[in-house]
């Protein structure tokens, strides 16, 4: 019995020759009908591939709500979503802000938050603070990296709690090391359905926002860091398959994971641990550089939390001090007490990106980008005080 091959929902040769019937159809377009008819032909072939048995991005949801490492054949039907004053396109793996959307400053400001680890009162003023804080600088988005917690329901919590007190703007998640993927599955499920710019960035692999692009590598790498055998753990060849999703990008691509590259510039780097070791993934610094990926927000290791470095100069970034690439450590908004490397103690903490078109060309840079470091102060909590929390 002869098996036919597939890419994807359709067959290879299927999908080979709509492929060459394109070019060859817009090798004889003259140059004005040219954008046009290639939409139309890609729109038809990507109608191919959609997952015939899920008509809403809701259906979506429930059904790849386990996905641990999403790929580009998770298709829907597009739907167009408002999140505040902006549109966008949801395509399934992808999605996309509408061009009547987009603003024409070339900026684009993105709060940076991770490992809340429980949502008890103390966590929950930090994750109320530092909302107040992004919305008073009016990001365009907030990326949440990674450990939220341990059990799905306080993961939904979370996420919702955020969201009510950040204001309407898109809220990105991606998986941790200490999560497993059913109960967060499920708990990004409950809140991308009742609140649909809470994001599950597990299986939406690529976000094209006004003037910046988040490509997500859900998990982590070392599997002697992960949370039992229902963790997600991601392998090196989903990390050299990230230029599938780089190459669709529309803006400074920032690469969004828990665990950050490594580096090797002992204390200083976004992936030390407290006796100076550099832990990070060393291929996905190699992917960084081969895909000229500027840009990154990490976490995982939260001694050194709130640091920035340029994996091109290979050298730390200041806070407040613009960099041609920039990769950072959010470190934890959970409020207890954590030693950092700087000599410091932390009792939460979050950033905010910028990033802005630079005007010239360094490199190959054209974009630049700056953090600022927000250092919150836990709240002493009365617990005999019971209708408060």
């Amino acid at each position: 019995m002869r098996l036919k091959r597939t890419c994807g929902s359709i067959p290879c040769f299927r999908l080979a020759a709509g492929l060459a019937l394109a070019s060859g159809v817009l090798a004889l377009l003259p140059v004005t009908a040219l954008a046009e008819e290639k939409k139309s032909i890609e729109e038809r072939l990507l109608e191919d591939m959609q997952d015939k048995q899920v008509k809403t991005w809701k259906e979506f949801l429930e059904k790849h709500s386990g996905t641990c490492i999403g790929k580009k054949e998770l298709i829907l039907q597009p739907e167009v979503h408002e999140i505040g004053n902006k549109k966008y396109r949801y395509s399934g793996y992808r999605i996309d802000v509408l061009s009547e959307s987009l603003d024409k400053d070339h900026r684009a400001i993105l709060g940076v938050m991770a490992a809340t680890k429980n949502f008890l009162p103390e966590t929950r003023e930090n994750i109320k603070a530092l909302a107040e804080k992004f919305k008073a600088a009016k990001v365009d988005a907030i990326l949440v990296v990674g450990d939220l917690a341990y059990v799905g329901k306080e993961i939904e919590d979370i996420l919702m709690f955020l969201a009510d007190h950040a204001g309407d703007i898109p809220i990105l998640v991606v998986i941790g090391n200490a999560e497993s993927r059913g109960p967060y599955g499920r708990a990004l499920r409950n809140a991308g359905k009742k609140k649909v710019n809470i994001i599950n960035l597990n299986i939406v692999r690529l976000f094209n926002g006004d003037d910046f692009s988040l490509v997500s590598l859900p998990g982590y790498y070392d599997r002697r860091f992960v949370q039992g055998r229902g963790s997600c753990v991601y392998r090196k060849q989903q990390v050299r398959g990230l230029g599938e999703f780089v190459k669709e990008a529309k803006g400074p691509v920032v690469l969004v994971s828990h665990g950050p590259p490594r580096t090797n510039l002992g204390k200083k780097g976004i992936d030390a641990t407290p006796d100076g070791k550099n832990v990070g993934d060393p291929e996905m610094t190699r992917i960084i550089k081969k895909l000229k990926i500027d840009f990154g927000t990490f976490s995982h290791i939260l001694e050194a939390g709130g640091k920035g470095v340029s994996l091109a100069r290979n050298r730390a970034v200041r806070p407040g001090r613009w960099s041609n690439d920039l990769f950072v450590n959010a470190g934890a908004v959970n409020a207890l007490d954590w030693n950092m490397n700087g000599g410091w103690t932390s009792q939460g903490m979050g950033m905010i990106v910028t990033i802005d078109k630079d005007g010239r060309s360094h490199k190959g840079h054209v974009y630049k980008a700056k953090f600022e470091l927000i250092k919150l102060k836990r709240k002493e909590i009365d617990y005999d005080d019971e209708d408060d929390y």
